[in-house]
């Protein structure tokens, strides 16, 4: 039986947020390797107190979260969407509360303040920019 071609809708890409994504992708997975080669005792190294180690770490969040100002910029382009601006920080949270309880229980109640507030506190920045440029 042939099969049919259906057209599949074409999604514009943009190399500069593909290659981002793909780089902090690589680079998170090359510090938690080197990370958990420390926790495993193949080697040592100081990870909080080497300024190498602590500008990587945050040269990786900063990737990931002009990634995600890029891909908010684009998502509502064309004005903001509420029903997925809802949406989105309904996901934030539910997946904070998912990654965080464990941690809380145990009494480690810094790690919430890392997770959530970058996602949320960029989101709110480029949501609010937009209100301020429409008006």
């Amino acid at each position: 039986m042939p099969t049919e071609n259906k057209k599949m809708p074409q999604i514009e890409r943009h190399i500069m947020i593909d290659f981002l994504r793909g780089l902090g992708i690589l680079l998170m997975i090359i510090f938690h390797f080197v990370f958990d080669l420390n926790f495993s005792r193949v080697f040592y190294i100081t990870f909080l107190n080497n300024p190498l180690w602590i500008g990587f770490g945050r040269l990786i969040l900063t990737i990931f979260l002009i990634c995600v100002g890029m891909g908010l910029a684009l998502a509502h382009k064309t004005g903001i969407q509420w029903s997925s601006v809802k949406k989105r920080f309904h996901k934030i949270f539910l997946k904070k509360n998912l990654l965080t309880k464990p941690f809380e229980v145990m009494g480690k109640q810094s790690l919430k303040i890392y997770l959530v507030h970058p996602p949320v506190l960029f989101s709110l920045l480029f949501l609010y920019s937009k209100l301020r440029d429409s008006v």
